[in-house]
């Protein structure tokens, strides 16, 4: 009867061992590896976030507009030309922001003078101006405000809004 050998470290500790024998047997398998484990917790965790949303409700639009890295791809003008171009065609509509940088977690309409306010969202303010802009650092606080503000609402866009788990929302573009 062969011996038994009974290994007593942690299931990672375990895990890495693999992972390092297939890195030596093979240069590049043990990242493959570690990159369809990886894909495969992604791929789990954003099920379950996106499940977490709930069903979007009839009236308004929710439509998100959002990245998968941070900063610099555009998000910010592609809303403002969204809502143009909505606003052209008589949609009465809202943008919904997080405020990034801003010190106020509130959620607030934003003029485009509130030194206060993002950036961004005063810049969207400033070029939106039939259109409601709100910041709050949960955007799901902010929906109610937009309501109040602009109760024939037909749509609202979420800037940057791909990160945002709490809002359900009817459409994801992804830039």
């Amino acid at each position: 009867m062969p011996p038994v050998i009974l290994d007593k470290r942690s299931f990672a500790a375990r895990l890495a061992g693999r992972l390092w024998a297939r890195w030596q047997e093979h240069p590049g398998a043990g990242v493959s590896s570690l990159a369809r484990m990886t894909a495969a917790c992604t791929d789990r965790l954003l099920t379950r976030r996106v499940a977490a949303r709930g069903e979007p409700p009839p009236a308004p639009f929710i439509l998100s507009v959002g990245n998968l890295v941070v900063g610099g791809t555009g998000k910010t003008p592609v809303v403002l030309a969204l809502g143009r171009e909505l606003a052209r065609r008589g949609w009465q509509g809202a943008i919904l922001g997080r405020g990034y940088g801003s010190p106020l977690k509130a959620p607030l309409v934003v003029n485009p003078d509130n030194e206060q306010a993002a950036d961004e969202m005063r810049f969207l303010a400033a070029g939106l101006p039939r259109w409601t802009v709100i910041q709050a650092r949960r955007r799901r606080d902010g929906l109610p405000l937009v309501r109040a503000r602009q109760p024939a609402v037909q749509i609202v866009v979420l800037e940057d809004g791909h990160q945002t788990a709490g809002v359900p929302r009817h459409l994801d573009v992804v830039i």
